[in-house]
C-alpha cells in the first residue's frame, strides 16, 4: 500500500489549516495538528507518531488520519497528504460531509457542533 512520508504529512497539514496542538504539545509519543478555520479552532485533530521525518506514515496511522480528517477513501487522504489535493477542496469535501456548515454571506464557514466559547 502506498504511504508518505512523515515530513511530507507534517508539512502538508501545516499548509492547509492544521497548526501544532499547544494543548498536547507535552506528549512525547506524536504531534498532534488540530484544523483552524476563519482563525477558529475546530474539533478536527489527527496525530502522527514522533519519529525521524524521513521515515513513512505507517499503514495503522493511515487508516487513523483517514477517519480523523473524514475522507472516505485512502486514496483521497493520501493526495491530501502529498499536496496534490488544495485546501479549499478539503474544507469543500468537509462541508459536503456535514462537519463544517456551508458559507454563509460572509464567505466564512463554521465548524458543526463547534463552539469557540
Amino acid at each position: 500500500m502506498a504511504t508518505v512520508s512523515i515530513r511530507k504529512a507534517k508539512q502538508s497539514l501545516l499548509e492547509k489549516g492544521f497548526f501544532e496542538d499547544e494543548e498536547k504539545a507535552h506528549e512525547k509519543s506524536h504531534w498532534y495538528y488540530r484544523l483552524y478555520v476563519n482563525g477558529e479552532p475546530t474539533e478536527i485533530v489527527t496525530h502522527i507518531s514522533r519519529r525521524p521525518d524521513g521515515d513513512d506514515i505507517w499503514q495503522n496511522e493511515i487508516r487513523g488520519m483517514k477517519l480523523q480528517l473524514s475522507f472516505n477513501s485512502t486514496n483521497a487522504l493520501l493526495d491530501f497528504l502529498r499536496c496534490t489535493m488544495r485546501h479549499d477542496r478539503y474544507l469543500e469535501i468537509l462541508t459536503e460531509q456535514g462537519v463544517l456548515e456551508a458559507e454563509d454571506g460572509s464567505g466564512s464557514k463554521s465548524v458543526v457542533g463547534f463552539s469557540a466559547g
